[in-house]
């Protein structure tokens, strides 16, 4: 997912998903044009032939050229980022090519909480809340041209232009004495628009809401947590939005824990996926999801269900992680240790978690192979340092088999 935003092109290697190959380290022209090479050949054969023939060049995308949505799109690719995003069947976010709509690839879905009033921190979603985008035809472009951002010494005057052009200074209806105390330079942003400093990776630091801030703004209030597209539903059939909303849902319950709102949510989940019961077996995404949500399974019914999604060709290299694991767990339940930590090991160079060492510490302990058991500790470490029971753990270990200095570093380390 950081990937897709700041690199050009990559590709995961094997069936991992946090190794890649990356080619283009930087964003491309062909992020926001599509690809070049047919721009390449016309213009290979002499700039004056090629502009001659026709006025507009069809073998690039011109996002000023495309319809609004479309053309909004390009920057939705990056800067589009809510409470879940679920890739449209069949398809990744990393197919999506420039005029092309974003919902063809995948739904960005925002969560409103009935519990408490939900505050929305993309660009994008503050942007579309705007009576100014919604009353005209603004766009990113507007105020952002992607070949020239502006410098620090015209940055104030290019952003003021982009206002007064669909805005009068004598609009302004706050007293002179205090715009001059607030803004000296009358920037319609500095209240409009306001900036806040803040920690959070990607929270707006701009606020793109533009409005009245520091009026009390009206909650969102739903009776219960809720699922909504960002951008309407395009081409999606009632059984495609019941599978972006239920595979949305599971991945919001993720990052809401195991707590009485997250196991509501994983229940939203779990009913929107299983009306899709005949769907289960033709898409790994929704099998693995259904596996995820259906924990006091018969262990024969985990392990079967976990095969076919591993084997399955058009199964994600992350539902294939998660297959895993929860095969890997059933078959430690009865006993299958040596098999449990196949699986484990082979979860272990597809993606980098300490609690897939820590379950694989746990298997190699009950199968009796402390060393192993140790090693594997001493790795889910390394990747999460603050496992300090672990590293309790570690330090009594090794100060057990009399290595003094292993014993000190994890010792040192074992601070709650």
């Amino acid at each position: 997912n950081c990937l897709v935003g700041h690199a050009g092109l990559f590709d995961p290697i094997a069936e991992t998903y946090h190794k890649f190959a990356i080619t283009e380290t930087s964003i491309s022209c062909e992020r926001c044009h599509g690809p070049g090479a047919l721009h390449v050949e016309r213009h290979a054969r002499g700039w004056h032939e090629a502009t001659a023939t026709d006025a507009v060049d069809d073998t690039i995308v011109n996002p000023a050229r495309l319809p609004r949505e479309l053309a909004e799109a390009v920057c939705q690719q990056c800067h589009l980022r809510s409470s879940a995003a679920v890739a449209v069947r069949g398809r990744s976010e990393r197919d999506f090519r420039p005029g092309l709509p974003l919902q063809e690839f995948r739904y960005d879905l925002r969560f409103e909480s009935g519990a408490e009033q939900f505050t929305v921190t993309g660009h994008v979603e503050q942007l579309r809340l705007s009576r100014c985008y919604q009353q005209s035809m603004m766009t990113c472009l507007t105020c952002h041209e992607p070949h020239d951002h502006p410098r620090p010494r015209r940055r104030a005057d290019h952003y003021q232009r982009a206002c007064l052009a669909c805005h009068q200074p004598g609009q302004c209806n706050v007293a002179p004495e205090i715009r001059a105390r607030q803004s000296p330079a009358n920037q319609c942003v500095h209240c409009h628009m306001p900036q806040a400093a803040t920690e959070v990776t990607h929270v707006a630091l701009t606020h793109h809401r533009i409005g009245k801030h520091g009026l009390a703004e009206r909650p969102l209030r739903t009776e219960r947590g809720e699922l909504r597209p960002v951008l309407p539903w395009l081409h999606a059939d009632a059984a495609t939005r019941k599978r972006s909303l239920g595979l949305g849902y599971l991945e919001i319950a993720g990052w809401l824990g195991s707590g009485p709102v997250g196991r509501v949510v994983q229940q939203q989940a779990l009913a929107l996926l299983t009306e899709m019961e005949e769907a289960c077996q033709a898409d790994p995404a929704v099998a693995a999801a259904r596996l995820q949500l259906e924990p006091s399974l018969p262990v024969e019914d985990v392990i079967a269900r976990a095969d076919r999604i591993i084997a399955h060709p058009g199964t994600a290299a992350r539902d294939r992680g998660d297959a895993l694991w929860l095969r890997a767990d059933a078959l430690a339940r009865i006993g299958r240790f040596d098999e449990a930590a196949a699986d484990l090991r082979r979860l272990t160079t597809m993606r980098r978690k300490a609690t897939d060492w820590l379950t694989l510490a746990d298997v190699y302990r009950a199968a009796g192979r402390e060393i192993d058991s140790i090693a594997a500790f001493e790795s889910a470490v390394a990747i999460n340092p603050r496992l300090w029971k672990v590293q309790r753990y570690l330090a009594e270990h090794f100060r057990r088999a009399g290595d003094v200095a292993k014993a000190a570093f994890h010792q040192a380390r074992a601070v709650p």
